[in-house]
């Protein structure tokens, strides 16, 4: 470590991925600076925060530990800067106390930045603005209380192992103390549904208009269709625990109500708990009572989360897996259920192209085309894969 600590291998590593970054924001800034963030504009802002913006925030935490040294009399023998790192080496005769507040100062320093962003982000109402001030507050504070204080741990980096092994015990009792308190309300605000819905309105405020529109319906006419309208509202601003509470009112109003299992199914599917959601999705497929259309999207919800099972199978083992053959059914049964939409047949080929039966992706391809679509996005799609199967085709043969 101290061979590549030396020779800066760290900063040119990054560098590529910092002019990247630059380069995608400015391609994408029309996009970025609109009204509303899209998921992609926020994943961007959340990238230029750590690789644009942290390494400022980083080079202001090894100034904090210079100002410490020289006002208490020091001079400063070493100096190291590398973007998401750095170190500062103090030359004079400082006691116990003196040498804590010149490795805490830095740390401090950078904290406070964290919280000036915050601030920033609580005042501003532009919407790219208050996303890119609250990931930043974000990176700097976890970077030097959480990422530093693990590499410490490690013996990898210096400041915090040095804190804690300071002599003066009641200052370091104090410090782990506010250091355990703001790592926990760290924790909580990134965790937070309140904040986080705080967070949407600010960064989506057409989001916010449409949300409060429907809410105060459902204030209004409390029925269970309208609960699950601002659950769907909460669900497209990422809100789960909010959208799953509106379920649950939709239920006691209306235990019957179908839908129910479709929001459901898809808030399991956002967190990542893929048997959950597939059976919430069959429960609504498999309700010969509920609308043809309802039990066709569960269907294809079905087949879709099936589907991304497979990302994670290799592609050499893709052919052989059985695991397909679950998502080609629910494909199937949604083609069965609405014949008249192509939104089956365009999935089902998909997976049929991944799996190597192309003659048959391409059949449903052409079928696909002649049909209606209920995600307006696939029909632009189709010729490409038209494409991947006529190629895989004669690959084979």
């Amino acid at each position: 470590m101290e061979w590549l600590y030396e020779h800066d291998f760290t900063v040119w590593l990054m560098i590529p991925f910092m002019i990247y970054t630059a380069i995608l924001v400015k391609r994408n800034w029309s996009s970025i600076t609109d009204e509303n963030l899209t998921a992609l504009d926020r994943h961007l802002l959340k990238q230029a925060s750590m690789l644009l913006i942290l390494p400022v925030v980083v080079l202001i935490h090894e100034l904090g530990h210079v100002a410490a040294i020289l006002l208490l009399g020091g001079t400063v023998k070493d100096f190291h800067y590398g973007i998401l790192w750095g170190s500062v080496t103090p030359d004079g005769s400082f006691n116990a106390a003196q040498f804590l507040t010149i490795f805490l100062a830095g740390n401090v320093l950078q904290v406070l930045t964290g919280l000036i962003f915050l601030w920033a982000a609580v005042l501003v109402s532009t919407p790219w603005v208050v996303a890119i001030c609250t990931y930043s507050a974000l990176w700097s504070i976890g970077e030097t209380l959480i990422f530093y204080s693990v590499m410490s741990l490690f013996g990898f980096y210096g400041d915090w192992r040095i804190i804690y092994s300071n002599p003066e015990k009641e200052a370091v009792i104090g410090v782990a103390i506010c250091h355990a308190v703001i790592v926990i309300t760290m924790v909580y605000c990134a965790y937070s549904q309140r904040l986080r819905l705080w967070f949407a309105q600010k960064t989506n405020p057409g989001w916010a208009r449409r949300h409060r529109f429907v809410q105060a319906k459902a204030e209004r006419v409390p029925t269970a269709e309208h609960f699950l309208e601002v659950g769907w509202s909460f669900y497209t601003a990422g809100l789960d625990q909010q959208a799953l509470n509106c379920v649950n009112d939709a239920r006691v109003a209306d235990p019957r109500l179908p839908d129910t299992f479709l929001l459901e199914g898809w808030i399991r599917h956002a967190q990542g708990k893929t048997d959950m959601a597939i059976a919430s999705f069959k429960k609504l497929a498999e309700d010969i009572g509920a609308e043809s259309l309802l039990r066709g999207k569960a269907f294809i919800a079905i087949g879709l989360a099936e589907d991304e099972r497979l990302l994670r199978v290799p592609q050499s083992k893709l052919a052989n897996t059985e695991r397909w053959g679950n998502a080609v059914w629910a494909y199937t049964m949604a083609i069965k259920v609405l014949p008249e939409v192509g939104d089956g047949l365009f999935h089902r080929a998909v997976l049929l192209n991944k799996a190597g039966l192309y003659d048959r992706a391409e059949v449903d391809l052409y079928s696909a085309q002649e049909r209606k679509w209920l995600d307006l996005s696939l029909p632009d799609l189709i010729p490409r894969e038209i494409e991947i199967a006529k190629q895989g085709s004669v690959a084979k043969k």
